[in-house]
């Protein structure tokens, strides 16, 4: 079983990092205060839907699996208002057996406008055997009136200190059920590939452990020395923009969130450096924005729209 999969939570006690909000949700939780609308808001990869269903299982009474207890990925077919309507007919039949319906929208923001003001209108009158935990990646395209109505919870990257911890844990469990010397993996490159994500950095542990026991300092090395050529080039002008799209192409299949990440921590030491700092606050500029929903296209968009204002489009 993949890392990422065998080292999920199933509960509260058990998640590292975002500890205000998982205290908010324990005291939620002992005091029977639940909201019947919760939104966990944040990067990729970070916990969100983790969180949803620990939740969802304790106030459902039920099993994940239970009839009780549903998943939409807003992301899929499951957008639009049919989706809603069906459930706005089920949440209208009360549990036989004492327990509550928790429907868990992942990506909601992905709901189309239709579907979007269907769910407000439940979230307006939600009956009290009714829990909807809502995620997104992008909170700002919900609808202000859903936002309104029900109670917010960042979840937010792990810091290097939490992320250590995590991935020192897994591979001293892991090194147990192994002949092979796993505590000696360098998990450094893989903390700053990962990006603050808990998903992706047991995705790159898994290879590292399984895989060659460097695989995350080769992808590491390998992002950062196309991504400084890129802020070079950003830095430097003249440069085209066919040059720009030799280094981009290297950087097909890649995370784009990440690339963003790097494009701005490099050109923030590039503006603390008082050199070039005109091109590196205009590429900070460009790349402000998380590039969840558009992924690579957009971060592919920002290059552009760097290079064209700072090269005139020349």
């Amino acid at each position: 079983m993949e890392l990422y999969k065998k080292y999920r939570p199933t509960s509260l006690t058990e998640v590292v990092g975002n500890k205000n909000t998982v205290q908010i949700l324990k005291q939620y939780l002992e005091n029977e205060a639940l909201p019947h609308a919760l939104l966990f808001t944040g990067p990729s990869g970070c916990g969100k839907t983790t969180l949803a269903r620990i939740i969802g299982k304790q106030v459902g009474g039920t099993t994940q699996t239970g009839m009780y207890y549903r998943e939409l990925n807003c992301a899929s077919d499951a957008r639009g208002i049919d989706a809603i309507r069906e459930i706005a007919d089920l949440v209208q039949v009360r549990p036989l057996d004492g327990s509550c319906w928790v429907w868990v929208l992942d990506e909601c923001h992905q709901l189309t406008k239709d579907a979007a003001n269907g769910l407000l209108k439940l979230l307006e009158d939600t009956p009290v055997h009714v829990y909807f935990i809502l995620c997104t990646t992008n909170a700002a395209q919900i609808l202000p009136t859903i936002q309104t109505r029900v109670t917010r919870l960042d979840v937010t990257p792990l810091p290097y200190q939490e992320m250590c911890d995590l991935l020192s844990a897994v591979t001293d469990r892991e090194a147990q059920f192994s002949e092979r010397g796993l505590r000696g993996v360098d998990i450094d490159p893989i903390i700053e590939a990962a990006q603050g994500s808990s998903r992706k950095a047991l995705v790159l542990l898994d290879s590292a452990l399984f895989g060659g026991g460097n695989a995350g300092a080769q992808i590491t090395e390998q992002i950062e020395t196309q991504v400084q050529d890129l802020c070079r080039m950003f830095c430097t002008p003249p440069t085209t923009w066919m040059m720009l799209v030799k280094v981009l192409a290297g950087l097909q299949g890649q995370d784009p969130e990440g690339l963003r990440r790097c494009v701005l921590g490099y050109m923030n030491k590039v503006l603390l450096a008082g050199k070039y700092s005109a091109q590196a606050a205009l590429v900070i500029s460009f790349m402000a924005n998380p590039l969840y929903d558009v992924g690579m296209p957009g971060f592919t968009a920002a290059c552009y729209m760097a290079w064209s204002s700072l090269s005139g489009g020349k």
